[in-house]
Order: C-alpha cells, then sequence, then structure tokens
C-alpha cells in the first residue's frame, strides 16, 4: 500500500505532499503494526530522513554515511538493475544508521555461536568410530560441511586459494 500511495501522491500533486505522505504510511499503513512507542519514533526518524524535498532535489542524494548507498540518476529500468549490482553483497551497519562498532558485536555474537556449537559436537561424540578421537570426529564432521559449502557455493580448487577460511581446515 505504500507504494500505491506514494505512486499516487507524486504523480496527482503538483507539489509533493511529504507531510501527507509521513503521517499516511507511518500512522494508516504501519499504525496498527508498530505498537511500541520507541519503534514509532525510529519509523517516524526514517520517514522524516527519506521523505523530504532534498531527496529529489539533490542528485545522488546519500542515504547514510557511506557514499555507495544513494539515489540514483533518473534512467531506464536497465540503468537502475546495473546501479543495484554495484551496490555491495554484505551491508556495512553504518548502512543502517549503527556504528561500525555494530558489526563487532555482530561478529562477536555469531564467533560465540560457532564456537558453543562446535563444543557441543564435541560433547556429544560418545558414539564415535572405533579407534577415533573426540578431536577427528569433529574434524571429519567440518571437513563434511566445508565440503558441501564448497559445492553449494560452486567454488572450484583454483578459486579455493583466494577464499581463505575456506582453506584453514
Amino acid at each position: 500500500m505504500s507504494n500505491d500511495l506514494l505512486t499516487t501522491y507524486l504523480d496527482e500533486y503538483e507539489e509533493t505532499p511529504f507531510d501527507a505522505l509521513k503521517f499516511l504510511i507511518s500512522e494508516a499503513n504501519y499504525g496498527g503494526r508498530v505498537t511500541d512507542e520507541i519503534d514509532r519514533r525510529v519509523l517516524a526518524a526514517y520517514l522524516n530522513q527519506f521523505y523530504c524535498p532534498a531527496i529529489l532535489l539533490t542528485p545522488n542524494f546519500e542515504l547514510c554515511s557511506l557514499s555507495v548507498y544513494h539515489v540514483p540518476d533518473d534512467g531506464t529500468l536497465q540503468s537502475h538493475r546495473e546501479f543495484i549490482k554495484t551496490l555491495p553483497a554484505t551491508d556495512r551497519p553504518e548502512a543502517f544508521g549503527q556504528h561500525a562498532n555494530a558489526d563487532i558485536a555482530f561478529q562477536l555474537s555469531d564467533s560465540y555461536l560457532i564456537l558453543m556449537t562446535i563444543a557441543g559436537l564435541q560433547k556429544s561424540a560418545g558414539g564415535s568410530k572405533a579407534g577415533s578421537s573426540v578431536e577427528e570426529n569433529v574434524l571429519s564432521i567440518c571437513n563434511d560441511l566445508l565440503l558441501q559449502v564448497k559445492k553449494s557455493l560452486g567454488i572450484s580448487p583454483p578459486m579455493q586459494s583466494t577464499i581463505g577460511f575456506l582453506t584453514i581446515l
């Protein structure tokens, strides 16, 4: 519904009614779904940042502190597809208005989860092959997972050397 409202208001009005758009999107569209007051304030902040005259008047209006995220020049569908292909495959926290340290916190949390999973595998490796140590069983499971990842990503041996984390094991 936000897209329909936006299209109607942009096409039907001489001057873009930003205040009306922000109200309709935040209160009418999401008003019943965003029940927490802090979430409502976050939504209002995003709408104030992106629904403003500057986004239409400023060439390559930057959407965050990273210059790669900007409003592309007016163009064809193909030119917009090409622009999308230039965007990074992995977004940095700054793309969402967060501090760069948010990435460190995510990586620590992710690492902790991986290490706890590996530790859990070691504890439950009691039904192992005869003569195999717990470490050998965990290494065998890791190697099996690594092969599955390589197959699903289509990684060939020449490309393997360029992806350091896959050659650790």
